[in-house]
């Protein structure tokens, strides 16, 4: 199931860290199996629980980012197609890799438009290109994944629940 919160300061000053965490907390039962989260940039904070859809329990307390560090990802859902297309971006499939690392790599060769028409499967995901500081969110066509969305003058928030963005 997976919880994602993603907290955008629009005046760029520093993101209260804790803040966000306690607001990603509220969904823990979403992701049992483990949790990361980061300031991306010191206005921007990516977090997320995770519950291992395919059994592998990782602890990865790392954020997911792209063999060549341009881009971020955060995925609820799953990805059923990922084993074939880790052919696609030169990671070799072995029992660790997940669906998420295929995921974010694929970002480096191709546009999030032709990734949409690879993958198979029930998503949402965020995707920060470091390089163009650019955040794209997209789901599944058949929308089964969705999120919610805060903005005003000052923050946007984006979470899995609305209960975290109240939280906020």
């Amino acid at each position: 199931m997976c919880g994602i919160f993603i907290a955008i300061n629009k005046n760029k000053t520093l993101l209260d860290q804790n803040r966000c965490n306690k607001s990603l907390a509220l969904m823990k039962y979403r992701g049992p199996d483990w949790s990361f989260s980061k300031l991306i940039q010191k206005n921007i904070y990516f977090g997320q629980n995770v519950l291992s859809m395919t059994g592998k329990n990782i602890k990865n307390d790392k954020i997911f980012q792209s063999k060549y560090k341009n881009f971020i990802l955060l995925l609820n859902g799953e990805i059923y197609n990922y084993k074939e297309l880790s052919q696609l971006v030169n990671i070799r499939y072995n029992q660790n890799l997940t669906d998420t690392e295929v995921l974010v790599n694929l970002a480096e060769s191709k546009t999030t438009k032709q990734i949409n028409r690879l993958i198979d499967g029930m998503y949402v995901y965020a995707l920060f290109d470091e390089i163009k500081n650019e955040l794209t969110i997209t789901r599944d066509p058949q929308g089964e994944k969705s999120l919610y969305y805060y903005e005003d003058s000052k923050i946007i928030l984006i979470s899995s629940e609305i209960a975290s963005i109240e939280k906020y």
